[in-house]
């Protein structure tokens, strides 16, 4: 290794031996249990130091010195590896927030029977007690049960599915086969993952992947693998209709007139789940996320006719969830008819004074409903924002500021005051 970490026959006795103490701190109470959590603290000390006098490299005399080491550039490793270390203890200590944000809970060693986990009294009053509140709440009150909770229902509706089409046997699941469970255990994960798409970058292209790939497209997993489902549902339409020796499998299948004509007009009919699925299934998605997508641009985004219409929408009771039901693919094509519309009512819902910030907030709003993910969306709206404020003579640098410190800033009130911050500056 590097001279810097214990064995990992010594690191396993350290871990059973505070595995062993925590099970014992369990004891505290009354009288006689403290005495013997005193006893397992003290215990716990000395084995630390018995199975350390067993470590060579804990006892060794380590030599920085590169000649005596017989290794080039080994004081630059050893800087390197310092580095490396404290850039572990970071994204270790970040991933805990993560994981707290989602459940609610601090993790701990889950062999430890009756301490899997310690609930989140470790914070303050307030954000312990909201914790508790949300635990409390079952499926609905934290992002992961919640996340289980629809998993397990879409885990269901496959299997009951595969029932219903005869892939699998009538009954209880944990009475069939094990073929049978296999392939029902199959089917289920499949639907489930078809229905809610994947959580990770193995679930979407080598776009995501990498070092870069994670931050070039964070936060855009689920994004990205449903534009790519919307996309299908069009696709899968359109190519339905299409003779099979006309269809050569790249964009320009997409882009037949008579076969979109003939489409349009096939999907005003009856009974269009059994005539053609296909085009039902693309009339449903119109019918559906197309209305939602078009009222939230119009009337709810940046770019909508109606100043002020955003901050009443996202103020009432479950309100913002909605947003999640509108297509980045029909956002995106729609977007030049609805800028068209924008510019067209200008003068007739109300005034617009301001163009130069209208175009910014358009620009950000679909550069959002784009497949970049975190870093290249903070990027441009950077460089966005601060070219506004130059153009402006200084006005919205509050924006730039704060857009600009958002990676590194640790919450949205500090990244708020530090560009007012600036405001106040150069209004000075």
């Amino acid at each position: 290794m590097s001279g810097l970490e214990l064995e990992s026959s010594t690191t396993k006795k350290i871990h059973i031996s505070m595995m062993n103490y925590l099970k014992n701190k369990r004891l505290r109470g009354n009288k006689k249990a403290k005495e013997d959590f005193d006893k397992a603290k003290e215990d716990f000390d000395n084995e630390i130091s018995e199975i350390l006098k067993g470590s060579g490299l804990w006892t060794q005399e380590v030599h920085f010195d590169p000649l005596n080491e017989g290794v080039d550039n080994y004081k630059q490793r050893i800087k390197d590896r310092q580095k490396n270390l404290k850039r572990k203890r970071k994204v270790d200590f970040t991933n805990k927030l993560v994981a707290y944000a989602i459940s609610m809970e601090w993790k701990m060693n889950k062999n430890i029977k009756g301490w899997r986990v310690i609930p989140a009294i470790t914070f303050d009053y307030t954000f312990g007690n909201w914790a508790k509140v949300r635990k409390a709440a079952g499926k609905f009150g934290t992002m992961s049960d919640t996340e289980q909770f629809i998993r397990s229902i879409s885990f269901i509706i496959g299997v009951r599915r595969g029932q219903k089409l005869g892939y699998l046997p009538p009954g209880n699941p944990w009475e069939f086969s094990a073929d049978d469970r296999n392939r029902a255990i199959s089917m289920g994960s499949n639907i489930q993952e078809y229905t809610n798409f994947g959580l990770s970058t193995q679930d979407v292209g080598q776009y995501n992947w990498g070092d870069t790939g994670k931050l070039t497209g964070k936060f855009k997993y689920w994004s990205q693998q449903k534009a790519g489902h919307d996309m299908r549902i069009i696709r899968d339409a359109i190519v339905g209709l299409q003779d099979i020796g006309s269809i050569r499998g790249t964009k320009s299948d997409l882009f037949n007139a008579k076969t979109i004509a003939k489409l349009l007009k096939t999907m005003t009919q009856k009974n269009l789940d059994k005539t053609n699925p296909e085009a039902a299934r693309l009339r449903r998605f119109l019918l559906t996320q197309g209305i939602v997508t078009a009222l939230f641009d119009l009337f709810i985004s940046p770019v909508a006719f109606i100043p002020g219409a955003r901050g009443w929408f996202y103020n009432v009771p479950g309100a913002r969830p909605l947003r999640g039901m509108s297509s980045d693919v029909l956002s995106l094509a729609f977007m030049p008819l609805t800028i068209a519309l924008r510019i067209a009512t200008a003068g007739i819902f109300f005034d617009d004074d301001e163009p130069e910030e209208d175009v910014k907030n358009t620009f950000k709003y679909y550069l959002r409903r784009s497949f970049f993910g975190y870093l290249p969306v903070w990027g441009m709206e950077s460089l966005i924002d601060l070219a506004y404020a130059l153009m402006m003579g200084g006005e919205g640098s509050g924006d730039a500021t704060s857009t600009v410190l958002s990676p590194v800033s640790p919450h949205y009130n500090v990244q708020k005051a530090a560009g007012k911050a600036v405001e106040s500056m150069l209004d000075n």
